[in-house]
């Protein structure tokens, strides 16, 4: 029976670790190490035409909780991409074998929403193995006026 890379990789990987975390880790250096793949990702899958000139990828940024929130926050991805002056804000969350955390996207939107007033766009991307739509109107619920494309 055929495995796929990640299973092949995952499966020498020597001590247990999540795969969501392992994942996040081989995506993020393909996309430090192949800037056009990312700009191809961002173009093909999430529709953004964007010239960007430059990108930041960080992984498992954590964010202080808010006000509102019994918890703190930690997605998976967290992209700055740069077109000339202007910068977008991506954040990106993953679910390859777990569910979601307790508010946890509507948290991330309010992260995204409040924490980057510098940001000409924000996008948060939820990504998942198994089909598992989420309402737009659940994730954007505590922001107001609604500055996030998600």
């Amino acid at each position: 029976m055929p495995r796929g890379l990640f299973s092949r990789l995952l499966r020498l990987y020597p001590s247990p670790i999540p795969e969501e975390d392992y994942f996040t880790e081989m995506v993020a250096w393909l996309f430090e190490n192949d800037r056009q793949l990312l700009y191809k990702w961002l173009k093909e899958c999430l529709q953004m035409d964007a010239p960007y000139s430059a990108c930041r990828v960080e992984t498992q940024v954590e964010f202080d909780k808010l006000e509102g929130h019994t918890l703190s926050s930690r997605p998976d991805f967290l992209f700055t991409l740069y077109e000339d002056d202007q910068q977008d804000i991506l954040m990106m969350e993953s679910k390859i074998s777990a569910t979601e955390g307790y508010q946890q996207l509507p948290r991330y939107a309010d992260q995204l929403s409040h924490g980057y007033p510098e940001a000409r766009h924000r996008y948060l991307v939820y990504v998942s193995r198994s089909y598992d739509p989420k309402e737009t109107g659940y994730v954007l619920r505590n922001i107001g006026k609604p500055n996030i494309i998600f």
